[in-house]
């Protein structure tokens, strides 16, 4: 019965207290803007980039992207931050999107498709640019009596 126990805990997902959330949100927005602006940078330059080379930047950057919007999604907020992450996890999924479409672009050579994109990621990463300083600004959980 204890082994169960253990086993059943081991499975939960675990709940950072408010600086450990913050801190984790803070790199896995930060992680996701690099992916985002890396492939703007990208397309903005395709004319003196090489195709392999434009695609391994693209297919790295979504990837990147997966990997840091899905470590966050993994982690339970804490309560007073649940309305934050919800945010923070649509914002991140809506980027991880784009760079599946400026992917998808870029793989079948659609350069007509570029400037739009570009258009996007840059709001894209303005989006996150401003939750990003808008959970920087919360208070430290330390400064609380």
């Amino acid at each position: 019965m204890v082994l169960v126990a253990i086993i059943l805990s081991a499975c939960a997902p675990g709940t950072p207290d408010e600086d450990s959330w913050r801190v984790d949100a803070l790199r896995s927005i930060g992680d996701v803007s690099s992916s985002v602006s890396s492939v703007q940078l990208a397309l903005q330059h395709h004319d003196r980039l090489f195709g392999p080379y434009l695609q391994t930047v693209a297919v790295q950057a979504e990837d990147a992207a997966g990997t840091a919007s899905t470590k966050l999604s993994a982690v339970q907020p804490p309560e007073p931050y649940q309305g934050r992450s919800d945010t923070v996890t649509s914002a991140l999924d809506d980027a991880e999107s784009l760079l599946t479409d400026a992917r998808i672009a870029v793989v079948r050579r659609d350069s007509a498709a570029y400037a739009d994109l570009v258009r996007r990621l840059k709001r894209t990463g303005d989006r996150l640019s401003r939750i990003e300083d808008r959970i920087r600004a919360l208070p430290d959980d330390r400064s609380r009596p």
